[in-house]
């Protein structure tokens, strides 16, 4: 249980949102036919502003796009926010956009609330807990978090109960992306990317979102890493958590949602809560960013979801991090690689950096490496430059600025990022937006070469409490470090020898893509004649051929409009 003197005396602010019950469920039918009017909506209003020559289209396309997903809520507010990760799929504008995707949500009633907790706890609500706050403070798309009391714990509770629809909801959407996954698969669209993985990595998301048996194990977990870091992790209750339930320590402290939020709108207030509290930003920001590298670095074990609406502030300038659903490890191979990239980037060696980075690529490209690594080179460069201009704003020296010069790069040379890295790069992306407020005038390289010079320090103690078993161990390191730049140089070549073959099968698909296209748009063309025009094939004798168009369900034209425009753009861009 948290110490009370580390509890801040709170940052109150007016509420974000007003949380209303949710008593009908019956949208959920229509939800398919919902999604793709999105889809065919959008399509066709950008096509005819596009046709009209209007500017800034990508940015307003890729707001909308953030809206209609956010609208529609459910599974595919995650899987925007996956995607957002895939600056080497998508342009830059879209990327950003789908970062700031929010899953908020309408509460749910106390009836639905009573009934999944006596279905998963075997109790009557009311003998379960001594309090319980009917309106949820806060609530998402997969559940909503009530404060309570219980027997068994001295202080406050937070209860989270998971929306009695959830898997209903997702299920539908889970079918739509697999579909829409397996035709991009089929057509060969951006054929050097992994979209198997892209669905096994959709899939574990989903398992670990909706089943709390994981993030109850999760925050025990790091409780134990993260008190070496001296970050409090709030305590889990294992008698009151189940698969749709997950009871666990209330912590009163300021959001760093919050923090923001004031920043903007009361600057005044939020200097005076921070002097009661003994809250030094720059201090705070630098914990976050050193605790994180040991988190990925040194325990393996990280905290997924950074954005500031998990980052709490308690007294003297500690931290607690909360909501631990998704946490991530990575791959011994993978890590290694990634530690020794990080490491080159802080003593600012890019061409070192770069060739453990291309290692950690599922792809390499179809070209001249060494021209791609130039052009990586740089944007690490011009980056660091950035650093010492003092007049730039923290958005243009930020991790996610360099994250889309590179994404840029990757895209045109047809790079595919590992979800692993995807999945750091997106940690790294969330605190951002924390750091921006903390440290606004940070030095990232700095920063990083701090932080090595400490794990350093770390390393050799323990190496030292180990003895000659120690030595041995270091030794091991250099030979496998060796041994990975002999591979580095080895891939690079292969992937020269590579090229050709792989441009010309690249050249094959995208011929074999356009004529299933131009079949496809046939076949949609002549049902949208017997749907619409059905004049201009009324001289046609009786076949098997119309028959079968017409048994078709009839759509409104405007969706048709949107459906064959998408597929002459699928035409266009092959």
């Amino acid at each position: 249980m948290i110490q009370p003197d580390l509890i801040p005396i709170p940052l109150e602010l007016p509420p974000e949102q007003r949380l209303l019950p949710v008593n009908d469920l019956s949208f959920l039918k229509n939800r398919i036919v919902l999604v793709l009017y999105e889809v065919s909506r959008l399509t066709l209003k950008y096509s005819l502003k596009n046709a009209m020559g209007a500017a800034n289209l990508k940015t307003e396309l890729a707001r909308d796009i953030r809206f209609s997903i956010e609208k529609l809520g459910g599974l595919l507010i995650k899987v925007g926010q996956l995607l957002s990760l895939r600056l080497d799929l998508f342009p830059a504008e879209i990327c950003q956009e789908l970062s700031k995707l929010q899953d908020r949500s309408y509460g749910f009633s106390l009836d639905y609330v009573r009934q999944i907790i006596q279905e998963e706890l075997g109790l009557p609500l009311e003998r379960i807990f001594i309090e319980f706050e009917e309106r949820p403070f806060a609530a998402a798309s997969i559940s909503q978090v009530h404060r309570a009391r219980i027997p068994s714990f001295p202080g406050v509770v937070a209860v989270k109960v998971q929306r009695p629809d959830v898997e209903e909801k997702f299920g539908q959407d889970l079918q739509l992306i697999r579909f829409l996954l397996s035709l991009i698969k089929k057509l060969k669209l951006q054929s050097y990317v992994d979209w198997d993985n892209i669905s096994l990595e959709l899939d574990q998301m989903i398992q670990e979102e909706i089943d709390y048996r994981y993030e109850s194990s999760n925050l025990e977990r790091m409780t134990e890493t993260l008190r070496e870091h001296n970050i409090y992790v709030p305590a889990v209750i294992g008698d009151y958590s189940t698969k749709k339930v997950l009871t666990m320590e209330y912590i009163p402290g300021i959001l760093m949602s919050d923090y923001i939020r004031a920043a903007s709108t009361d600057p005044e207030y939020l200097e005076k809560i921070l002097r009661l509290n003994n809250i030094d930003p720059k201090l705070v920001g630098k914990r976050l960013f050193e605790s994180f590298f040991r988190q990925m670095l040194e325990d393996n074990l990280f905290h997924g979801d950074l954005h500031p609406g998990n980052v709490m502030l308690l007294r003297d300038s500690h931290i607690c991090l909360i909501d631990l659903g998704a946490i991530g490890s990575l791959d011994s191979h993978f890590l290694r690689y990634y530690r020794r990239s990080m490491q080159a980037l802080g003593e600012r060696d890019y061409d070192r950096a770069l060739d453990y980075s291309l290692m950690l690529c599922d792809s390499l490209p179809a070209g001249d490496i060494e021209n791609v690594k130039t052009q990586l080179t740089q944007c690490y460069r011009q980056w660091d430059a950035k650093m010492n201009i003092r007049s730039l704003s923290y958005n243009e020296k930020s991790i996610g600025s360099i994250g889309v010069q590179i994404g840029t790069v990757m895209r045109k040379n047809r790079i595919s990022s590992s979800w692993q890295l995807l999945r750091v790069f997106r940690t790294w992306g969330l605190m951002d937006a924390s750091l921006n407020y903390l440290i606004p005038n940070a030095d990232y390289m700095s920063l990083v070469g701090g932080y090595f010079r400490g794990a350093v320090k770390r390393s050799q103690l323990q190496l030292k409490q180990l003895g000659i078993n120690g030595i041995v161990m270091q030794l091991t390191e250099k030979v496998a470090e060796l041994s990975d730049l002999t591979t580095i140089e080895l891939r690079s070549k292969a992937v020269r020898k590579k090229t050709v073959v792989d441009q010309k099968t690249s050249s094959k698909l995208a011929d074999k893509a356009k004529k299933l296209i131009w079949l496809a748009l046939i076949v949609l063309a002549w049902v949208f004649l017997h749907q619409h025009l059905e004049i201009a094939v009324s001289w046609l004798p009786p076949n098997q051929y119309s028959a079968w168009a017409k048994s078709i369900p009839d759509l409104a034209i405007e969706v048709w409009v949107g459906i064959l425009i998408f597929w002459v753009y699928l035409l266009k861009i092959l």
